[in-house]
């Protein structure tokens, strides 16, 4: 995965380069918590399994490489490869689109091994395994279409992974939990009409003015550790985490390192540092307008009090109650939402199951 970079050579000019994983992994050598997970190896994706969410075509244009093309049926090929069309990079450098590049050579080999390595990660944590695990993978994939490659994203590694789940081990329902900045939009395609697999999305929306300008509200289709607690609540803590978009290494560092705390067990930080400030009025709109329309579809976001414009410490104590019932509602409605795997049997505490897993180099579902 590393090798996946422009033929430029210069990296610093290219958001989504090998350096976001390489300092992850420095900061949790750093601070000891790579030492109390167990590594695991992984593996590429196969061109079938990719082909869970990815079409033919597709999957034949970005999963080749002059390297394996050989092994491979000539008459499947002549499509994509004849078709397989590049934009010219102001570095000098080639890509599918003026900030997605690609290197001939290497970046088949990467995007198949991001692929793959969640695959494997999230296989062992359904089957008890692992308890859960923190995927530390690049490239991305949540803005990868059926046909269609964006983004800094080639391969929906997240939706492949639950597909397959699906498919192979008879997982019966998926929260796919996606706090990215970005919109989605290729994991939301892949499960639109899929009522078994619940895809949430935190993103900035701006009235569809910024990238990929989907996830507008009516598609009803910093707290990193904390709402890794909270997930943990759910499918009896089974959580895989894969690493997605963010570019400043030091944010994504804190973020990473805060995720994995939390999967281990560690107790986080509070989130309420300045319990009298209030949110943004933008925000606080955008918050109304998401209840508005998911109310129609949860009964726990009927009758809320209006508190969205409060601080902590100016919520109406009256509401304090309400609140508390409303809280217990979604997380029992959420809870229905658990891995259906049914196991073998039980696993006591001193297994491997009771071991966190993570993967560099190479249910329920976060994307970071």
């Amino acid at each position: 995965m590393l090798k996946h970079q422009c033929v430029c050579g210069n990296a610093h000019i290219h958001p989504e380069h090998a350096g976001r994983v390489q300092s992850i992994w420095s900061r949790l050598q750093e601070t000891g918590l790579l030492g109390r997970c167990e590594r695991i190896r992984g593996r590429k994706a196969s061109l079938d399994e990719i082909q869970s969410v990815h079409s033919e075509f597709h999957t034949l244009l970005y999963g080749t490489s002059p390297l394996n093309r050989h092994k491979l049926d000539h008459k499947k090929l002549l499509g994509p490869i004849s078709q397989k069309m590049y934009a010219v990079l102001p570095c000098g450098g080639i890509g599918v689109d003026s900030d997605t590049v690609w290197n001939e050579m290497h970046s088949s080999a990467a995007v198949r091994m991001a692929v793959g390595s969640v695959i494997e990660l999230a296989f062992r944590v359904a089957a008890g395994e692992l308890k859960n695990g923190f995927a530390v993978v690049r490239p991305p994939g949540h803005h990868a279409e059926e046909s269609t490659a964006m983004g800094f994203c080639f391969f929906n590694s997240v939706a492949i992974t639950a597909k397959l789940l699906q498919q192979k081990l008879g997982v019966g329902k998926i929260l796919i939990v996606d706090w990215d900045i970005h919109h989605g939009n290729g994991t939301q395609q892949a499960f639109y009409s899929d009522p078994n697999v619940l895809y949430i999305s935190l993103h900035r929306y701006d009235n569809g003015n910024f990238f990929p300008g989907s996830g507008a509200p009516e598609e009803v289709g910093s707290g990193f550790g904390q709402l890794t607690q909270l997930l943990m609540g759910l499918a009896g803590g089974r959580v895989v985490m894969a690493l997605e978009g963010g570019h400043d290494l030091t944010a994504i560092c804190d973020a990473s390192e805060a995720c994995v705390s939390a999967l281990l067990g560690d107790t986080c930080d509070s989130i309420f540092q300045w319990p009298q400030e209030k949110p943004c009025p933008k925000a606080c709109a955008s918050l109304e307008r998401v209840i508005e329309i998911q109310s129609k579809h949860w009964s726990c976001l009927q009758n809320l009090p209006q508190t969205s414009g409060h601080s902590l410490l100016d919520g109406p104590l009256g509401a304090q109650g309400q609140s508390e019932k409303d809280e217990a509602e979604t997380v029992s409605a959420m809870a229905s939402l658990s891995v259906d795997v049914e196991q073998p049997g039980s696993v006591p505490d001193n297994s491997e199951s009771s071991r966190s897993g993570v993967h560099c180099g190479d249910h329920l579902i976060a994307s970071l």
